[in-house]
């Protein structure tokens, strides 16, 4: 059996790509592999079956490589249908039971109101064996071809892609793996043969609280959002994952009178009384997007230990393109709380970069690194803050 794979396949891998699903070489070469060793071969259902295993990382996935596989020329693999039964003779009906004992047809008996006449005209009533078929809505026949799936701006993949490279490995457990370079060392220095220097496993024991902003003018992201926080929670491998929802901000500063002292009446920059803001040191987040399970964000704090970083998502006012001073100085007070907490911070903005200017998410984007969600590389470049290196922002906190 040749290991090629068919011709359909460069069809099926450019769909994938204009769906935002790369795939690569190693992938290709995989359902190759599969093929050669005979599977996908018996049915047309049983190969999607097989580029789904493959290729799909989880649900969603596996519903745009359906999609996908419909749209390209396959090869119809699906087995013959079952001969039909032959009709009887002409004028019979191969339907009706015959008495196998006189080889007669039998004919329904009547019911007790059957061959009455009713008003000169015969009626007659048959019985049912069963209740009568139910037809199927129209739109049970959809094609599947047009199954709708949701394209954002960062993928499920990419999303995970990039999550996953906030590692903090250490290593825990059993010792189940060779330390090479200890192992060689201690041969060195014996001057005999020893057995092999054993090491515990290495696991991800980063730690990642995230802080997401909902309802009121993040209601439109708010898909968005939960799409990547799935793939923040089922793909990027953390050790721990702590979501929690706010709404503008968790708590209000007792600071606020200082923006009476700023010598811009609109207070566009807090500069000057920067250092002055205390952290928030109370305020209320929320276990769910619809702000119920409230939970003090003091209490929260001091329950999260060792974590690789903290995340924020919010537009910060962008979407609505206003500029709030208060708010400001609360997101300040917040901001500087988490970094005391958890040291390195970085701002997830789901609007355009043009629209921060103007709005509160421009002054905040001064005091800590924030990166856009519209595309992938403002995610990628959030994951290297978190991983250490250096944003330069105008006026750190």
């Amino acid at each position: 059996m040749s290991t090629a794979a068919p011709a359909f396949v460069a069809d099926l891998v450019g769909q994938l790509r204009r769906r935002g699903f790369v795939l690569g070489p190693e992938d290709v070469v995989a359902l190759r592999q599969a093929l050669g060793a005979g599977f996908g071969w018996s049915s047309r259902a049983a190969l999607e079956s097989l580029c789904v295993a493959l290729w799909a990382k989880s649900a969603p996935e596996a519903e745009v490589v359906r999609a996908a596989f419909l749209r390209v020329d396959v090869p119809d693999l699906d087995p013959p249908a079952e001969p039909a039964t032959p009709a009887g003779p002409a004028g019979e009906d191969a339907a009706t039971p015959t008495d196998p004992a006189a080889g007669r047809e039998t004919a329904p008996s009547p019911g007790p109101e059957a061959d009455q006449p009713v008003g000169g005209t015969a009626v007659t009533a048959a019985r049912l064996d069963g209740l009568p078929p139910i037809p199927m809505p129209a739109s049970a026949d959809a094609d599947r071809r047009l199954v709708l799936v949701a394209r954002y701006p960062v993928t499920e993949r990419q999303a995970a892609q990039a999550w996953r490279r906030v590692r903090r490995p250490v290593r825990v457990g059993p010792p189940v793996g060779v330390d090479v370079e200890a192992t060689i060392r201690r041969r060195s220095e014996r001057g005999v043969a020893t057995g092999p220097v054993l090491v515990p496993a290495r696991r991800n024991a980063a730690r990642m609280p995230v802080f997401i902003d909902a309802g009121g003018s993040m209601a439109p992201y708010g898909d968005y959002v939960e799409h990547l926080r799935r793939a923040l929670a089922e793909t990027a491998r953390f050790e721990a994952l702590t979501t929690r929802y706010f709404h503008n901000v968790p708590g209000r500063s007792p600071d606020r009178l200082l923006l009476d002292s700023l010598s811009d009446p609109l207070g566009r920059h807090v500069d000057e009384i920067l250092g002055q803001i205390r952290p928030l040191p109370d305020g209320r987040v929320y276990t769910s997007p619809g702000l119920s399970g409230p939970q003090r964000l003091a209490d929260l704090l001091d329950t999260i230990a060792g974590p690789s970083g903290a995340v924020v998502i919010s537009d910060a006012g962008a979407a609505r393109g206003r500029y709030d001073p208060v708010r400001l100085l609360d997101t300040i007070a917040f901001l500087k709380a988490l970094r005391d907490a958890f040291g390195r911070l970085v701002w997830l903005n789901p609007t355009r970069v043009e629209r921060w200017d103007d709005s509160t998410a421009g002054r905040v984007a001064r005091h800590v690194p924030m990166f856009p969600l519209t595309e992938k590389s403002g995610l990628d470049r959030a994951v290297d803050a978190l991983r250490g290196r250096s944003v330069r922002v105008e006026a750190p906190l």
